[in-house]
């Protein structure tokens, strides 16, 4: 017993031992959950209800990943997988797959497709929860020689799950996501010179897109996923080419007696921005995406290489060595407006940009 002021407030909290489970309040905190808030009008009574607990054990499975919590709480699995819970009690349990991966479903057949799992806790259970790797947004693709050559490896954003999706003797480099995130454009040496394949997200069904006496690297999506640019050295020096996504109608855009590289598509896909030696140094270029004239950007700018544009297509970030060093610029759209955005001491080079702008 507790002697309280008329009128004041006071929580109750019932805390189950190991093995037991809260199953309610008789009297003033009846139908209240294991937090009981009173105000004190009067003399009060109540009684907090223990009884064994029936377990429920949850287990994670799948090449995807993800969490599942109850309620009432109790699981919180990753951490937390098994809970005890009160004879009867309804226990409601809610999958939550991770970026880039997708939930599959329950084991228990009380369950059904990817809904959150009710059951009555009558009897003790174990519940499996399966996930599966998604499409590839959320994904970090890059090259690795970690097994001897170069490859192309997929991990999530915390450098988890890293998963090798190309397995050949020949040099696979270069990924870029389509941007539905399905597909991966690459470079790859495994027919002798370095040519052009695609493969779905998770490495299955590699294809041949180009077939050329010369070497086509770099590759990049435009952004409604139709068209992919490269870098081609087929007519003997490196020139801008663009075909359909399925390899078809590849077409020289450049045309330069020059060596011209590193294109990236416009945030609408009308233009490409690229890198030209056809001044002398290397500056960044704009043309139409479906050929046409060439406008310079860079001047006075030292060696400019690397454009990316903004996600809103107001300006380009590049790489410039007018201070010195190989340092991040931008500049706007029409080569306008020229910023060093980095400071560091050693070369600083092939800026991005995330996909908010910021």
């Amino acid at each position: 017993d507790e002697v309280l002021n008329q009128g004041s407030s006071v929580t109750l909290t019932a805390s189950p031992a190991n093995g037991t489970a809260f199953a309610g309040w008789t009297g003033a905190c009846e139908g209240q959950p294991a937090a009981c808030e009173l105000t004190m009008s009067g003399d009060l009574t109540t009684q907090a209800l223990f009884e064994p607990a029936v377990e429920l054990q949850v287990s994670l499975a799948g090449i995807g990943a993800g969490r599942v919590t109850s309620d009432p709480g109790g699981i919180d699995c990753g951490a937390t997988c098994v809970g005890g819970f009160a004879p009867g009690q309804t226990v409601t349990l809610t999958a939550d797959p991770d970026v880039a991966s997708t939930f599959e479903g329950w084991s228990d057949p009380a369950c059904t497709g990817t809904d959150p799992c009710v059951m009555e806790m009558t009897k003790a259970r174990s519940v499996t929860a399966t996930f599966g790797e998604g499409t590839g947004c959320g994904r970090i693709l890059f090259t690795s020689t970690r097994d001897g050559n170069e490859e192309i490896y997929v991990m999530r954003p915390d450098g988890s799950a890293v998963t090798r999706l190309t397995n050949d003797a020949a040099s696979d480099k270069d990924p870029a996501w389509s941007p539905d995130c399905s597909k991966i454009v690459f470079s790859s040496s495994r027919q002798n010179n370095p040519e052009i394949w695609v493969m779905n997200a998770d490495g299955t069904a590699p294809a041949r897109l180009t077939t050329a006496t010369g070497a086509d690297t770099d590759p990049t999506w435009s952004p409604d996923g139709t068209q992919i640019a490269f870098v081609s050295g087929r007519t003997g020096n490196s020139e801008i080419f663009t075909m359909t996504a399925v390899g078809s109608t590849p077409t020289n855009r450049t045309s330069s007696a020059s060596n011209d590289r590193a294109p990236d598509w416009s945030p609408d896909g009308s233009t490409l921005a690229f890198s030209s030696n056809r001044t002398g140094n290397f500056q960044v270029f704009s043309m139409p995406s479906g050929g046409g004239t060439a406008t310079r950007l860079t001047t006075g700018l030292g060696v400019c290489d690397a454009p990316a544009w903004s996600p809103d297509g107001a300006r380009l970030a590049i790489t410039s060595t007018s201070s010195g060093t190989a340092q991040v610029w931008t500049i706007a759209s029409d080569g306008s407006g020229a910023v060093r955005v980095s400071s560091g001491g050693g070369t600083e080079s092939h800026p991005t940009w995330a996909s908010d702008g910021g």
